[in-house]
């Protein structure tokens, strides 16, 4: 007997390799556990990096396209259609916002960058090459929203460069610290992880 198996949440997807000495390999554990199992396939949602389909056995990626449209199609429904560009936070997520843009015909994508000290975890230079964003409704786009850190401070620079809104997208909502994030106008969310209020929340199982 066949049996498929829908992650809507990865474990541990973020521990995808070892940063520093000590750090155990989380995810690889996690795979392990599931390749045991001996399912037929695996569709992950918007998995952290592609070190989880190469752990997993028979794992296939369900992409966060579809999820992105939708958020964008909602926020326009609402608000007037304005002039907007879509955000990679960081490096990590440079590779698949670049695949998204292609996907949903979108040609504006801004590129920023962060610095983290890998000891302590603070952030800080928060840049970006592109000149200016004045008038600009910016999307930012990435897969999980843990404390928010990443995200305020591009947020903020975001609006110190011009753009008029900030608008965060994120496939995995943790909100360990809440979902009231400085500079940040509104939050769209799945209830990958688990249901939260005060924002805006897709219901997971429509993407699986």
């Amino acid at each position: 007997e066949k049996v498929e198996l829908h992650v809507t949440y990865l474990l541990s997807a973020r521990m995808d390799r070892v940063m520093l000495a000590g750090e155990p390999f989380s995810l690889k554990v996690i795979a392990a556990m599931i390749n045991q199992a001996k399912f037929s396939r695996i569709n992950i949602f918007d998995p952290h990096s592609e070190v989880s389909t190469a752990l997993i056995d028979r794992s296939y990626t369900i992409t966060n396209h579809e999820y992105v449209e939708q958020c964008l199609s909602q926020y326009f429904a609402k608000n007037a259609k304005s002039d907007f560009c879509i955000v990679s936070p960081d490096a990590g997520a440079l590779k698949k916002i670049h695949k998204l843009a292609h996907a949903l015909g979108i040609e504006h994508v801004v590129e920023c960058m962060k610095e983290r000290d890998l000891k302590t975890g603070a952030l800080t230079k928060f840049t970006t090459a592109t000149p200016t964003l004045q008038g600009l409704t910016c999307f930012i786009i990435d897969d999980i929203c843990d404390g928010g850190g990443t995200f305020v401070g591009t947020a903020q620079m975001l609006k110190e460069k011009g753009a008029v809104k900030v608008i965060l997208v994120v496939s995995h909502g943790i909100f360990s610290k809440g979902t009231s994030l400085q500079y940040v106008d509104e939050v769209y969310s799945t209830d990958s992880f688990r249901p939260v209020d005060g924002i805006n929340i897709l219901k997971i199982d429509q993407f699986i």
